[in-house]
């Protein structure tokens, strides 16, 4: 039988549920404006490369679905040393520069979404 403990242990976790509540929602709140400023900015990415051999992009293509996979944060420093391959994978710059939005703003599962439309296209 529980008692007065089981009562008190509920009663603190119910406590601390609620602190991490609102620490989260503040979190958020703070992140959010940076998030945006951040989706909005240009990726800077060199020139655009020559094209690439549609082979070749598999392998990118099932590195890129991990990390997405995995909401690795590392994606955002990745899209700036791979953005030539990556642009060469979405062809027109608009579907790149989505997929480079979808990844800063950490919108992991709509940039996986966008990888695997442009992925099938080329065949991959």
């Amino acid at each position: 039988m529980c008692g007065l403990h089981c009562n008190s242990l509920a009663a603190r976790v119910e406590s601390l549920r609620l602190q991490l509540g609102e620490a989260l929602g503040r979190l958020s709140s703070s992140l959010r404006p940076w998030l945006a400023e951040t989706a909005a900015a240009p990726v800077p990415v060199a020139a655009a490369a020559p094209p690439i051999d549609p082979a070749a992009l598999k392998p990118l293509v099932e590195r890129w679905a991990r990390l997405l996979a995995e909401c690795d944060a590392q994606t955002s420093d990745d899209l700036e040393r791979e953005g030539n391959e990556l642009r060469a994978l979405f062809g027109a710059a608009a579907g790149f520069d989505r997929f480079a939005r979808l990844v800063t703003a950490y919108d992991f599962d709509g940039a996986l979404a966008a990888l695997r439309s442009a992925a099938s296209e080329k065949g991959l």
